[in-house]
This record gives C-alpha cells, structure tokens and sequence, in this order.
C-alpha cells in the first residue's frame, strides 16, 4: 500500500474548517514458488499442480496459481467543517467524494450535532453515509489449495451504508458514563458464503467465497460506566447488545446478541500493589458450514491479576487466566478457532525499564 495525504486546517471565529485529498495505490502480489521442474510448460504454472498433490510447487500463487499482481487505484477529495455555537453546542459537517478504479464516482458524507445544554451530559445526534470499495483480496482470491477452497468474485459491488446513532455521556473527574442508540442499514455488504463447487482440480463439493449480501439491518445499544468508588476501588463496565437482520443467514455469523466486560481495580497498597479482575462475557452465536447452521457456546472468561511496583524501573505481574478454565470441546476442530481458548493458565511478567 501507498498512499499520500494532504490536509490544510484553518480556525476562524468559530469555525475549525478541514481540506484534504487522499490516493491510496494498493498491490497485491502472489507468485508461484517452484520445486525441481514444476513449471513444465514454461509458462509460469504449476502444470498438474492438483494432480500431482503438490509434488511440483512448494508454494503457489493465490491467483489461481497464476503469477501475478494485481492493482488498485483510490482517490479522495474531503471537506469538513466544526461550527461552535456562543452557547457551545457544536456541529460537524463533512463532505468526502471518492472516485475509484472499476467503479462509479460516490459521494459519502456526515453531521453530527452536539448540546451541551444539560450539563455534566452531553447529548449527540449523527448520521453517516457510507461507502466501502471491495479489497484486492475480496475481488482477486482465488486459493484452490486451501481446504475448503476460497475464492474472490471481481463482480462484487461497493458497499454502502447508512447509520443514525442518539447517545448521551457524562464525563468528570470520578464518573463517566455513555450510553448510545443505533441503527446501521447497510446496503450490498461484503462478506464471506458457502456455496457449491464442483471441480476436478479440488476435493470438495462446495467453497468459501466473497460475496454481497444485499441488506443486512444492525441497530442495538452500547453502555459503559466508569467510577472510582474511592482512591482504593475503581470499577468498568461496558454493555453492548446488537440486533441484526438479513435475508442472507451467512451475514449474521459470529455477531452474539448480548456481550459485556467488566474490570475492578483495587490498590492494595497505594502506588506499590494493585489486584486487577476481568470478566468477559459473549453471548451464543453461529457459523456455517456446508450449509449447516453451528451455534457456539455463551461463555465467560474472568482473569485475575496482581501487579507489584517494586521500583520506577521494576514491577512485576503475576495471577491466572480464564479462572473458570472454559475451553470449547469442539476447539481442535478449524472451524470453531473462532470460540477457542487455550484453558486456565498461570502467568508472570517481569518488567525492567531503564
């Protein structure tokens, strides 16, 4: 990847006024690596590479097994603008005009309203249009050799989304909170699906491959609290429940419904020992495979650690990982890497500065 920015910032009055153009050039590069005289044709191809269950290639090209690089071309012109009002409420407007190698012109944009009316909370209104081209990989893979195969599709359409969000936060000294609104309509999103597939070159009946799906809806909340109890306890907490909706059931893989972590700090001695405890929890959630819908386990991972400041330039870390030694039985099988955890396990760090 390449890129180049440019950017010119100007305050006046109660303006704080942006300008800028961007180009990024992304390459993707891929060639096939040979053993002995794999290339029998001379012609830059694994000849018989399936055939010969990879006899001839050490290594081979993720086109295809062709060799290759493959390009692409994005430029950017954006304008944006920060307006404060005299009673400091402020709102944000801004602009971006995107041209794109193999796709139309498209015009993305945003506005953001702040009030500051209710204070210590602040309460925000935004919606935001956006826009994402398909990577090189999502239009160019073509990996036969992987199991199942996985493959690009250079027809994919650009993604386009629009997202409304309400929140409310306070923020002092000792207390914070947030709490947000959502909602994301999102239009031809990118994605990976099983389909059917039928080769010769491949043993497999069906293959993974970047596709659109055509709408996929996401709305929910988002919470999170911050105190300081007192100046020995400070506690964390952060919520998040998401609700999705697709015609496409491959597009609501691995979103879990309800999901939350949780942190206490407590200093044991002040600025020489703290005892640090994380809970995490996820929600059940499911995958495909070979049309099969697979739900995952909800689960929780709590963590507990000490932390000794010996010295300025020495503290050391020790305590014990997933206490509740959660491990997914299905773990040692590929498909479900996503929900492994290796277990309980008991951990020490050393930390010298100098």
């Amino acid at each position: 990847n390449q890129s180049l920015n440019i950017e010119y910032n100007k305050k006046f009055i109660n303006h704080n006024v942006t300008f800028g153009y961007e180009e990024n050039d992304d390459s993707y590069s891929s060639f096939n690596i040979y053993k002995h005289d794999g290339d029998d044709g001379n012609n830059g191809l694994c000849d018989n590479l399936f055939n010969s269950a990879f006899s001839d290639c050490e290594y081979v090209s993720i086109f295809g097994s062709e060799n290759g690089v493959k390009y692409f071309n994005k430029k950017a012109l954006y304008f944006g603008d920060q307006f404060s009002f005299d009673n400091n409420d402020k709102i944000n407007f801004s602009i971006r005009y995107v041209n794109s190698d193999n796709y139309n012109d498209n015009m993305v944009y945003s506005i953001a309203y702040m009030l500051k009316k209710y204070q210590p909370y602040d309460l925000r209104f935004n919606y935001t249009k956006g826009f994402r081209t398909p990577a090189i990989k999502e239009l160019f893979y073509n990996f036969l050799g992987h199991s199942p195969p996985v493959i690009g599709d250079e027809d994919l359409k650009p993604t386009t989304n629009d997202h409304f969000a309400i929140s409310v936060d306070k923020r002092i000294y000792n207390n914070s909170f947030s709490f947000e609104l959502f909602y994301n309509d999102v239009k031809d999103m990118i994605a990976v699906k099983s389909v059917d597939y039928d080769s010769d070159e491949v043993n497999s009946d069906t293959a993974l491959q970047y596709s659109n799906f055509e709408s996929v809806i996401i709305d929910g909340f988002n919470c999170h609290y911050d105190r300081k109890l007192n100046n020995r306890n400070q506690l964390k907490f952060v919520y998040n429940y998401t609700n999705s909706n697709s015609t496409n059931i491959e597009a609501l893989e691995m979103i879990s419904r309800h999901s939350f972590k949780m942190n206490y700090l407590y200093d044991i001695i002040l600025n020489k020992m703290k005892f640090s405890l994380n809970i995490k929890y996820s929600d059940k959630k499911f995958l495909i495979i070979d049309s099969n819908k697979i739900w995952l386990n909800n689960f929780f991972i709590i963590d507990g650690m000490f932390m000794l400041n010996v010295k300025d330039f020495l503290d050391f870390k020790f305590g014990c990982k997933n206490i509740l030694d959660y491990k997914d039985d299905r773990r040692f099988s590929s498909e479900y890497l996503s929900s492994y955890d290796p277990g309980r396990r008991f951990v020490a760090q050393i930390n010298f500065k100098y």
